[in-house]
């Protein structure tokens, strides 16, 4: 099924039986396995498809809808060309914009990947949501000076598109972050409405 596909790299990257147990040596010996099973044999990251296929979709057909009605929104909301005016809209997107594109990353990675509903999806935002906005605000601020500056409004969408491979890889990398295992018994654990348990992991 599709969600068997999307759910590839979780079962790539699980550790054996034998590290399933909640200590501090397996805990580094649970990251230790993660590494290694997400890079090449000859250094750089390595390529998931699966992963790639679920990030389009859900840019395509959850993302960039949500883009094309904000980004006349926020000249509605802070119109002109002003220096003032761009940085009023830089600073809307960042405290509204931007955090509705991680949630929606995150609502539709944890649907589309069958994970457990609301439990998972709550448990990554508790986790995740944070450090993805900061790492936003480190390089959003700066493209969207020139965006909202430089580029005519109908072409505003399509800059960001471009700008968004990198920003992408951001999503991606927290959405589909291994620090949340499932585990039978942990003392530093969530516990879902269906009985399971994720465990923290920094991976």
């Amino acid at each position: 099924s599709i969600g068997d596909l999307l759910n590839q790299r979780y079962l790539e990257t699980s550790p054996p039986a034998s590290l399933s147990t909640n200590t501090n040596v397996n805990k580094i010996s649970k990251k230790n396995w993660n590494t290694k099973t997400t890079k090449e044999s000859i250094g750089g990251f390595r390529w998931n498809v699966i992963q790639s296929i679920e990030m389009g979709v859900i840019r395509a057909f959850f993302v960039t809808p949500w883009i094309h009605h904000w980004y006349p929104l926020m000249d509605k909301l802070s119109p002109g060309k002003s220096m003032q005016n761009v940085l009023g809209r830089v600073f809307i997107d960042q405290s509204c914009g931007t955090p509705v594109t991680i949630t929606l990353v995150f609502l539709s990675s944890s649907v589309l990947r069958l994970k457990p509903f609301p439990s998972f999806f709550i448990h990554r935002m508790k986790t995740h949501f944070f450090s993805t906005w900061i790492s936003g605000l480190k390089f959003w601020p700066f493209v969207h000076s020139i965006n909202f500056s430089v580029v005519p409004q109908p072409h505003r969408p399509l800059f960001a598109h471009f700008a968004s491979v990198y920003w992408n890889a951001v999503l991606s990398f927290h959405a589909h972050s291994t620090n949340s295992l499932p585990v039978t018994s942990t003392s530093t654990s969530t516990t879902s409405s269906t009985g399971k348990r994720y465990v923290d992991i920094d991976g």
